[in-house]
């Protein structure tokens, strides 16, 4: 917590956005496997001891029911132009170059990815990650 002003200095003084948020599994695979109760004890074991996870029970309990996945109106790109999933997995659709906007969620909606991100509340908890009260945003 001690780097937190230099870094809210860092970000004022270059024109970022600094959202901080309490620590989740910031690994796709295995963020899913917590949720789905897969993760292996060693790693779920450390995971307790390191974060602080306790929001994400509760959060899954309170997904709103019109929900939609903040992706589907974002197109994530890779260092070769591929258009993957999202943010948080890689699997390549296509080149950016060979697409119309509309073929990507159309894609998304139909991938087995998505559709587990979505049912299982990942795509909710990836992208409404808790912010502690005492930290603000700076635009």
């Amino acid at each position: 917590m001690d780097e937190i002003p230099l870094i809210i200095q860092f970000a004022s003084s270059n024109g970022l956005t600094l959202m901080p948020s309490f620590a989740f599994i910031n690994d796709f695979e295995r963020m899913k496997k917590l949720l789905k109760s897969d993760l292996e004890y060693e790693v779920l074991e450390k995971a307790s001891r390191q974060l602080i996870l306790y929001y994400v029970d509760e959060k899954l309990r309170n997904i709103p029911k019109d929900f939609i996945c903040p992706q589907y109106v974002k197109m994530s790109i890779d260092p070769d132009c591929n258009v993957v999933t999202c943010c948080g997995d890689s699997t390549v659709f296509d080149k950016v170059y060979h697409l119309k906007p509309e073929q990507v969620n159309s894609w998304r909606l139909a991938s087995e990815v998505c559709k587990e991100c979505n049912r299982i509340g990942l795509s909710y908890i990836l992208n409404n990650s808790v912010m502690p009260n005492h930290i603000i945003t700076l635009k």
